[in-house]
């Protein structure tokens, strides 16, 4: 009995993990279109797309991040003003990054769907 529960458990986790990977995808999809960037033209250009932390983004140095996908927009690197982190003296890469300041506003890494990166 316990095992069925157990088994069940790990299906609904699966299930629920994948249609949040999907959305999530088809979100960063929608912003990339709209900002008229294509996944292929990224990747032949050396570039790969990265969706949050269930791709491993947490590990990347912010050095190789060209460019930030929030919920609504693309925002390039050279856009932004200052990088914030949770703690200065951790290494600075995606899992420590707190925030991104664009124009007048701050972008909250939890606003954040992927990132392009080299």
């Amino acid at each position: 009995m316990k095992i069925l529960l157990v088994l069940s458990l790990l299906l609904i986790s699966a299930t629920v993990y994948s249609d949040n990977t999907r959305d999530m995808r088809a979100n960063v999809l929608r912003v990339l279109h709209a900002s008229n960037i294509s996944v292929q033209d990224l990747e032949q250009n050396g570039k790969k797309l990265l969706l949050g932390e269930f791709t491993g983004a947490g590990l990347v140095p912010i050095g190789k991040v060209d460019a930030f996908i929030t919920q609504n927009d693309v925002v390039f690197k050279n856009e932004v003003r200052e990088i914030l982190f949770n703690d200065r003296a951790l290494q600075q890469t995606l899992i420590n990054l707190r925030a991104i300041h664009v124009d007048d506003k701050i972008v909250d890494r939890s606003n954040m769907l992927g990132f392009i990166v080299e």
